[in-house]
């Protein structure tokens, strides 16, 4: 009896001991995605037209156009491209700050957000293709003069643009601001972890895509248990997408917008990423203002890959925002929309 008293005690205090671990697990993870409250940005007067546009291999492109109610045969355009399981709602606060002086165009590239991602399952879905549906996006729906943004792989769509469609710049894009990107390399990126993990991590992209192509059910089931809304996700979350400060709401709108991005999308643009090289060809950018913004505690695209840009483009402005990570349009949001809407009316200005 004594024994069995015994043991039941000291299988109590394991119990116990789970618990509090458990417990003060959670506070960390807790006190580690404490937020910065976000200030409220300013709405301007506009309408909001909702589009479904249709690339030539039938995919369904969602887009959103904001027109100022004072707009003018002068307003700028300008385009919004989000980065990598990211969708238009990721720009929220550049929308608002934007629609003050531009008509914004905001899209969710294909696999991501609201928008399909292929009519023939065969085809993969690459950032070439991305650069063809932004280039439609121009052709159908800007007017006058034109100013791309993009985030992370949105940037690497611009420059697969430049190769695309040279035509477009100068004549119709009049300025380009690149956030948070890469020109290439994105396999030699630590990621902040030691090296071998880091090249463990960067062989993921392929293995699952070769497990799961064709596989309906196994996207389902990669779709499932790539879910990030619990604490531990959402401390990766915090981890990787940001840097000594947080935003209210940001991890789990990142989360979010992470969960609901097609399989497929994760699986091939993952790897079309790696294979990301455009250092050769960003000729066109040359033609127009450039503008380069990064973090300096960016994991995910590290300032020195901006800065490689930056050198290729010698007029370029390059910004580094100090201690902020990869999703600093959220963690940053002032400060870069200081930066962007100074831009535009700079370049707004130019053609004048």
């Amino acid at each position: 009896m004594n024994r069995w008293a015994k043991s039941l005690g000291i299988g109590a205090a394991a119990l116990g001991g789970l618990a509090l671990a458990v417990t003060v697990e959670r506070i960390a993870l807790r006190a580690f995605l404490k937020a910065t409250p976000v200030g409220d940005i300013p709405d301007a007067p506009h309408a909001t037209n909702v589009l479904r546009l249709h690339s030539d291999d039938g995919c369904e492109i969602h887009v959103e156009v904001d027109t100022p109610v004072d707009m003018t045969p002068a307003t700028p355009t300008v385009v919004l491209t989000h980065g990598f399981g990211m969708a238009a709602q990721s720009w929220w606060p550049q929308r608002r700050a934007l629609r003050k002086l531009a008509r914004v165009v905001v899209w969710d590239q294909r696999g991501h957000g609201r928008s399909g991602y292929a009519n023939a399952a065969a085809e993969a879905i690459v950032i070439d293709r991305l650069a063809m549906d932004l280039a439609m996006i121009i052709d159908e729906v800007t007017t006058g003069d034109v100013v791309c943004i993009g985030h992370s792989m949105g940037g690497m769509t611009i420059m697969a643009l430049t190769e695309l469609r040279p035509d477009l710049f100068a004549d119709r894009i009049k300025g380009v601001v690149l956030l948070a990107t890469s020109a290439g390399s994105i396999g030699d990126v630590t990621l902040g972890l030691p090296g071998p993990i880091a090249k463990i991590a960067h062989q993921v992209p392929s293995a699952l895509r070769m497990a799961l192509a064709g596989h309906d059910r196994r996207h389902d089931f990669f779709s499932r248990i790539r879910r990030n809304d619990t604490d531990l996700g959402l401390a990766l979350v915090r981890r990787f997408a940001f840097g000594e400060t947080v935003p209210e709401g940001g991890p789990e709108l990142v989360a979010r917008l992470l969960n609901e991005t097609a399989s497929v999308a994760v699986t091939d643009l993952l790897v079309d990423v790696y294979q990301h090289d455009r250092r050769g060809v960003l000729a066109p950018l040359r033609q127009v203002p450039t503008l380069i913004v990064v973090g300096t505690a960016d994991l995910l695209t590290p300032v020195e890959h901006s800065r490689e840009i930056a050198g290729d483009l010698p007029d370029a402005q390059l910004v580094e925002l100090a201690g902020v990570g990869h999703m600093l349009g959220l963690e940053q949001a002032v400060r870069v929309n200081e930066l962007l809407t100074g831009f535009v009316l700079e370049v707004s200005d130019r053609r004048e």
